[in-house]
């Protein structure tokens, strides 16, 4: 069910900060479904014109506003300003969850409704700290930020996806080919792209084979289970919610094309050299975390059930099983392993190397940083040569 057949917001401005990408996109777009005038906000300028011109496109009305640099009382009067400019624009009839209007009216409404370039030039509102599915790539972080990589959360390669609905599923397990020229609905630039292009090309597909239509993990959620859509890229949880409520099949995870996903521990560069031995101690917080709850599974899965509850999400016991059983984690000594350059390249290097490929690929960044250049294993081995840190790091109790 999408959000326009619960609500009407066609008379309300909604102002989404962090609206380039990820959950600020998907929410952005889903207010502009139900009719709101939406105002968004974000660091990323082209990236927040492409969000203006999807909602645009299907008859919404947005203008966006991007954000450039700090500022207090200057950015709230630009808000005020714009939003009053988005709210006295006239209504649009509704027609099938979106607005029906002319060329023209959208024409108008980019001229009436946005910024002037001396509002956007001055206004430079924060946004909050994104979460972006595209953007949380340790390949971005150190582009932008001088984030190091200092270890990995988990392996989540079989927890993104390809997943089909119950209707089409066999059909595309027994011939993957049959996927050639049907539309695939997914998050661009994010894990579960990574997936589904690692899929198409084992079974010999190109992404130019396939119709790609990019929307958030709840518009795939709503799109498949509404039959508009045949062929999902889904990350978990939302892999669980499509199997069990709409009887939606895996027909290819990126585990099953051998590629790794990795989730990734960062650390500002300034600060891990000026206080080593905090994030030596971070880390093992975090290994000893994992190992507790490996040896606990029960008790970590009450915990998880609680943590998902308190997120409005609601997944089954067997479902939350699953997220311990595809999601591998790396203790200590698998950290060192994997992490090792002592005979080259080491498996994390190859890893991110590929990903920093499909991510120059699609756009992301003009050019994959070297892997020499923001991951490190000082800071695990640091935990491996204290015997307090590493006896800390490696207990279950």
């Amino acid at each position: 069910m999408s959000v326009s057949a619960l609500f009407d917001l066609s008379t309300r401005v909604a102002i989404v900060t962090g609206a380039s990408s990820g959950i600020g996109r998907t929410i952005a777009l889903a207010l502009a479904d139900a009719g709101a005038a939406v105002v968004l906000v974000a660091r990323r300028e082209a990236e927040l014109e492409q969000a203006r011109h999807e909602i645009e496109g299907a008859g919404g009305r947005a203008v966006s506003l991007p954000a450039l640099r700090p500022c207090r009382s200057s950015c709230a009067a630009s808000l005020r300003s714009t939003s009053e400019r988005v709210f006295r624009r006239a209504r649009y009839p509704r027609l099938g969850g979106r607005h029906q209007r002319s060329q023209a009216d959208a024409r108008r409404d980019g001229a009436g409704l946005g910024c002037d370039p001396e509002t956007q030039s001055r206004c430079a509102i924060l946004s909050r700290a994104e979460s972006r599915s595209g953007d949380d790539r340790p390949q971005l972080g150190a582009h932008r930020f001088n984030l190091l990589t200092i270890g990995l959360t988990n392996d989540e390669s079989a927890g993104n996806a390809l997943v089909a609905t119950a209707a089409k599923a066999d059909g595309f397990i027994k011939n993957p080919q049959s996927i050639k020229a049907q539309t695939i609905v997914l998050t661009a630039n994010s894990t579960g792209d990574y997936a589904v292009q690692s899929c198409l090309a084992k079974w010999g597909l190109k992404k130019a084979d396939v119709t790609i239509k990019s929307m958030g993990q709840a518009e795939i959620i709503s799109a498949m289970s509404s039959n508009n859509a045949d062929l999902g890229g889904l990350w978990a949880p939302n892999i669980y919610t499509m199997e069990e409520k709409a009887g939606a099949k895996v027909i290819c995870s990126g585990k099953e094309t051998g590629t790794v996903i990795p989730g990734a521990l960062v650390v500002r560069a300034d600060y891990a050299k000026e206080h080593p031995q905090d994030v030596a101690k971070f880390l093992a917080v975090y290994l000893r975390a994992w190992k507790w709850m490996n040896a606990h599974r029960s008790e970590a899965i009450a915990m998880m059930k609680k943590f998902y509850e308190l997120g409005g999400v609601t997944i089954s016991e067997a479902s939350m099983r699953k997220e311990f059983d595809t999601r591998p984690t790396f203790d200590l000594a698998g950290h060192l392993k994997i992490m090792d350059r002592a005979t080259g390249t080491s498996d994390v290097d190859k890893w991110l190397t590929q990903i920093g490929e499909f991510m120059k690929s699609s756009g992301s960044i003009a050019e994959a940083p070297a892997t020499s250049a923001y991951i490190t294993d000082e800071y695990m081995r640091m935990v491996d040569r204290d015997p307090k840190l590493k006896a800390f790091a490696n207990s279950i109790n």
